[in-house]
């Protein structure tokens, strides 16, 4: 039987999601679906991840659009 990690198992010193994690970290664009494919049973902390991945590309947004223009 195939179980799904959950978040704080030991998928968190697996190196492919230590790579997307710092893919996130770094603003790099990930393929979720294909790291879903790859990694069943990691389906959750890479769903984990892809929420992280949203909310710092809204908070990057966010301060883009609040720099002063003479910062550009």
């Amino acid at each position: 039987m195939n179980e799904e990690r959950k978040p704080g198992d030991e998928a968190a010193e697996d190196p492919r999601v230590v790579s997307l994690g710092k893919a996130v970290a770094d603003g790099v664009p990930v393929d979720w679906e294909g790291a879903r494919d790859e990694n069943p049973e990691d389906a959750a902390l890479i769903d984990g991840l892809h929420f992280v991945e949203k909310v710092a590309e809204a908070h990057r947004r966010v301060l883009e659009t609040a720099k002063p223009d003479d910062e550009e």
